[in-house]
């Protein structure tokens, strides 16, 4: 079984030869690296080509655009150069550990499972690190219903897939939705995948201190959940089953929301009135605290 290693590229040149040596010296050695330089403008385009030169039997693609085209296009062009049986996505400024893809692989041929998850380490600027347990369930529904609300996040390099529920779907990523790009996917991965299974070793290691990750707190990342959330909504209704997920859905919503009140630094409470107003009930629902918040931002005290 070959599995594509997918690892998209935008200034991190300081992280990605960490990042690629732990690829290159994976225990499984049927795989491919592809990575997509996403017009980085520090040195970590050169730092790729240094490290591809250090090991001419590398299979490896390099994809190169000429301008900044942002996560979810990178990721698109990654899977249009992918040619394994599984897929694995590695963020640039992260690792994993020598056995990552050997425990993983084992793991789906022997459960015959479309998707496998594993614990990851939070990995701190002060060197410590801990582990990450995911709320992971090996029942469909029920994962499906975590990763709606976010109790199983939707990052996707957590996940071994099997290429074939991505191909075999079509899916890909909506281009300029750059920030939760990776939770309609997500919440996709788990409604067309047949078995999922997970191993409980941390095996990710998810670095939470370059300065220009996506994942970090913006307007436009809020912007972009909210097209998110609407695109999943769309899906459920397409596919007729949003009745069965709605107070998912609806939870979903109301944490997106909430950062129009709750977050000083968003705090918008004309915006959060307009906004998803067919959640007002999960107000009443929240803690004390944030209850008053709410309570305010409908008197326009706030």
């Amino acid at each position: 079984m070959k599995v594509s290693v997918l690892v998209p590229i935008y200034n991190v040149e300081p992280f990605i030869g960490k990042c690629l040596e732990s690829i290159i010296h994976q225990t499984y050695s049927n795989f491919e690296l592809v990575c997509c330089n996403d017009a980085s403008t520090d040195g970590s385009r050169k730092k790729l080509i240094e490290i591809f030169s250090s090991y001419p039997d590398l299979d490896y693609k390099l994809i190169d655009h000429p301008v900044n085209q942002g996560i979810a296009q990178t990721r698109n062009d990654l899977l249009n150069a992918a040619t394994g049986d599984y897929i694995l996505f590695v963020d640039s400024d992260d690792w994993i550990e020598l056995n990552m893809i050997e425990i993983m692989l084992n793991k789906s041929i022997l459960s015959n499972a479309d998707l496998v998850g594993c614990y990851h380490y939070n990995s701190r600027i002060n060197g410590s690190e801990s582990v990450k347990k995911v709320l992971y369930s090996e029942s469909k529904d029920e994962s499906l219903r975590r990763v709606i609300t976010y109790r199983i996040c939707s990052e996707l390099w957590k996940l071994l897939i099997k290429r074939s529920i991505i191909e075999d779907n079509n899916m890909r990523f909506s281009s300029g939705v750059n920030i939760g790009e990776d939770y309609l996917f997500s919440i996709q991965l788990y409604y067309y995948a047949s078995r999922f299974a997970f191993v409980t070793d941390p095996l990710y290691h998810y670095v939470q201190y370059n300065p220009i990750r996506y994942s970090k707190p913006s307007l436009k990342g809020i912007e972009d959940h909210i097209e998110a959330i609407k695109m999943a909504e769309s899906f459920f209704l397409k596919n007729r089953i949003y009745d069965s997920y709605k107070e998912e859905l609806m939870f979903r919503k109301f944490r997106i929301r909430s950062n129009f009140v709750l977050n000083k630094l968003f705090r918008d409470t004309k915006r959060w009135r307009r906004l998803f107003p067919e959640t007002n009930y999960l107000c009443w629902k929240s803690p004390i605290r944030d209850r008053i918040k709410y309570f305010l931002a409908y008197l326009r005290l706030l």
